[in-house]
């Protein structure tokens, strides 16, 4: 049977100046899934999750969030899509000033409207997802990186999206902090069934993580398939990646248990 495909890129390209990001790039999304979307710095991963969200239009092609081309809708259309999708920024990008309550609730209040005693209750309820509790009038500057990685992540969460873009999520952080990071990504998709497109350098992640593999290079999808084909027999385009030739052995990390 095939998979659910949740988003789909198809022939997308786009170029800065002359530097060009994307050239003819196709990729899938399969719903439920955790996808790590791995390649070296400048390789557009940060692009492709700007393209997802409606930020940036490719130049040429389309791109299908549940079978809709968000490249043709107008703004306020793409309000409507952005809804289903919660963004994980690299740092987090709480904002400062403001508690980790109010940081959570602020889009819930201010885009979706919800009554207070709703808000409430569902700050709660993610902070609780994310195995925070009690930090709800702190300010961010008050917590550790990687606290504020899960609040970043129940700010996600809050509204419910079926779609989950991570942005280098384990950078920054040290290995035990970045183990646990990883784990909360794997309960999610357990518990809220979220579909989760993981962008990241950080192959001891990927491989922690990931279900499935990804690999941009060239503008382009040098490899996809699953992890553990990545593991018995890694392809040219992956030890490339790593900085080892193709006849060197190659020790993957550790599956977890």
């Amino acid at each position: 049977m095939r998979p659910d495909v949740i988003v789909r890129c198809i022939d997308v390209s786009k170029r800065f100046g002359s530097r060009e990001v994307y050239e003819g790039l196709f990729l899938e999304v399969y719903r439920g899934e955790i996808l790590a979307l791995l390649g070296r710095s400048g390789s557009g991963k940060s692009v492709l999750l700007k393209l997802l969200l409606g930020l940036m239009r490719p130049d040429r092609g389309a791109i299908l969030v549940n079978g809709t081309d968000i490249v043709q809708l107008s703004e306020r259309q793409l309000a409507d899509v952005r809804r289903g999708i919660g963004m994980v920024f690299q740092a987090g990008a709480l904002f400062d000033s403001l508690t980790v309550y109010d940081n959570i609730a602020y889009g819930l209040q201010e885009h979706l409207r919800w009554p207070k005693a709703r808000i409430r209750d569902r700050v709660r309820e993610v902070l609780e997802a994310v195995d925070l509790r009690g930090v709800e009038d702190m300010l961010p500057g008050e917590l550790s990186g990687g606290m504020r990685k899960r609040v970043a992540v129940a700010r996600a969460i809050a509204p419910g999206p079926e779609l989950l873009l991570y942005d280098e999520p384990t950078t920054g952080l040290d290995p035990a902090t970045a183990r646990r990071v990883v784990d909360l990504i794997r309960s999610l998709k357990q518990r809220l069934g979220v579909t989760s497109l993981v962008v990241t350098h950080d192959v001891h992640s990927v491989f922690r993580v990931a279900e499935r593999l990804a690999l941009i290079g060239g503008g382009r999808l040098a490899w996809s398939g699953e992890i553990s084909e990545a593991r018995r027999n890694p392809p040219a385009a992956l030890l490339r990646f790593l900085g080892e030739g193709e006849d060197e052995e190659w020790n993957p990390p550790a599956s977890s248990p």
